[in-house]
């Protein structure tokens, strides 16, 4: 693992030691499942130019995991931006996999859209029902998911710290949920 994260640049050696580089500094404070996939998106800029219900639709396909096993790729996408932003996490997601592989590591889940309507809606003010139709979800299985989106857009916006538009646009988000 610390290979994989050296190759990112997100650990170095000084003096024989490993030592977590400023980058590697801001991975600590993201957790889940996606944690590297998610730094290495906030580095492209993914969220950038994003409204605050958008932003929570994106970050949503970090932190879903559907019980299939399939990558489900929209047929539309909402709101603007929402399209690019997704692309560029499915880029990194490939990246990665491929750096996982070489260094015999076990592969991150694939980015998963099935919640990025449902929380678009949510955030754009839909009722549940409104939010979950047309899906498999259960209402409190979105409720479950969207906490964790909520989670994670807290994470972002507390590593986001030196960049206020982006730390406003998370707490946007997460009032919006």
């Amino acid at each position: 693992i610390t290979q994989l994260l050296a190759s990112y640049g997100y650990v170095e050696t000084v003096e024989g030691r490993r030592v977590l580089t400023a980058r590697g500094a801001s991975l600590r404070r993201v957790y889940g499942e996606k944690d590297l996939l998610t730094s290495l998106c906030l580095e492209d800029g993914f969220l950038q130019g994003l409204d605050p219900a958008s932003t929570a639709a994106v970050v949503s396909a970090l932190v879903y995991e559907a019980k299939r096993d399939e990558l489900g790729l929209l047929s539309r996408y909402p709101g603007h931006g929402v399209e690019g932003a997704l692309m560029t996490v499915l880029k990194h997601w490939n990246k990665l996999n491929d750096a996982e592989k070489l260094h015999r590591l076990p592969q991150t889940a694939s980015p998963d859209f099935g919640m990025v309507w449902p929380v678009y809606k949510w955030a754009r003010g839909k009722s549940l029902a409104q939010a979950i139709d047309s899906t498999d979800l259960a209402a409190g299985d979105f409720v479950r998911w969207t906490k964790q989106v909520i989670d994670s857009l807290d994470q972002i916006a507390h590593v986001a710290s030196s960049d206020p538009q982006l730390r406003t646009q998370c707490e946007a988000a997460i009032n919006l949920l």
